[in-house]
């Protein structure tokens, strides 16, 4: 049994790199659950768009709330597409990538901002991410958000992390972080988390040859990784990435 979840959140703020390039939000709703294929990486805020990027740092041995990986009630899961349907309207797939770098996503963006904000959900081989981002550079497949109302510049994490905290603020949700620099800090946790009685019975269910003490020797516990990217402009919050993952 496998499970691998990651969330990751992503503010970035205008700046003058290029990537603070205003994308305005599209014109009109396409049409409910179709689905298109895009050959490029022109999804910059994916972490696919640059799998190559090392973003090592050594892990801590703790964990943090899961709270910190919901949106707008909406958590990282298998159902998180139909569940973001539910809550911002039914959105077209965009697929990108293929093997390791695939993935699927759906996009919505807010409605009448000078600068539009963005909340993105993707699902990977085997994770699952969300985006939440309030300008950058264009990208393919940005005609294909959703407008909704229930997107805008103060959607946060369920702990309140949204673009705008400072570092001191951040520190006090997260912890102390696993490196820093000037304008960047990185939080990489993991531990170890007792599987459920429901979770062994499952495996028991998938595996039927296992006897009664393999469950809990094979699938008794899985190791939970957590990992924070948060980066900063002029000391408030203007990119937040957060990745959640679970496996045997």
């Amino acid at each position: 049994m496998r499970i691998i979840i990651s969330a990751i959140i992503l503010v970035s703020a205008i700046v003058s790199t290029g990537v603070g390039q205003s994308t305005a939000p599209p014109a009109a709703n396409p049409p409910p659950e179709a689905v298109t294929r895009i050959l490029d990486n022109s999804d910059w805020w994916s972490v696919y768009s640059a799998p190559d990027e090392d973003q090592s740092a050594i892990p801590q041995h703790r964990t943090v709330s899961a709270a910190n990986f919901s949106v707008l009630g909406v958590k990282l899961d298998e159902h998180m597409f139909e569940h973001a349907d539910a809550k911002l309207g039914r959105a077209t797939r965009v697929q990108r990538g293929d093997a390791s770098t695939g993935r699927t996503q759906i996009c919505s963006a807010s409605v009448g901002e000078p600068v539009a904000t963005y909340l993105i959900f993707e699902q990977g081989e085997i994770d699952f991410s969300l985006y939440l981002f309030k300008a950058g550079k264009p990208w393919n497949g940005a005609e294909f958000c959703i407008r909704t109302p229930r997107v805008g510049e103060r959607v946060a994490t369920a702990t309140g992390i949204h673009p705008g905290v400072d570092q001191a603020t951040l520190g006090k949700i997260l912890g102390r972080p696993s490196s820093q620099a000037p304008s960047e800090i990185r939080f990489d946790l993991s531990a170890l988390k007792p599987n459920s009685k429901d979770d062994l019975a499952n495996a028991r269910r998938a595996n039927p040859h296992l006897s009664e003490s393999d469950p809990q020797k094979d699938y008794g516990s899985v190791n939970v990784g957590q990992s924070f990217d948060a980066r900063f402009t002029e000391g408030k919050l203007t990119y937040f990435s957060a990745s959640y993952s679970e496996t045997d």
